[in-house]
C-alpha cells in the first residue's frame, strides 16, 4: 500500500470519529434537554395535585 494511500484511509478514519463523537454529543444534549422536560413536567404535576 502507498503511503499516500494509507494516509488518506487514516484521515477518513479520523472523519469518521469526529462524526461520530459530534453525533454522540449532540444525542447526550437531546436527551439531557429531554430529562429537564420531564423534571419540570414532574415538579408541575406535583404542584397541582
Amino acid at each position: 500500500m502507498s503511503k499516500n494511500n494509507k494516509s488518506i484511509k487514516t484521515t477518513i478514519k479520523n472523519i469518521n470519529v469526529m462524526d461520530l463523537k459530534q453525533t454522540f454529543i449532540k444525542t447526550l444534549s437531546q436527551y439531557l434537554e429531554n430529562i429537564q422536560i420531564l423534571e419540570t413536567l414532574w415538579q408541575e404535576i406535583k404542584r397541582t395535585t
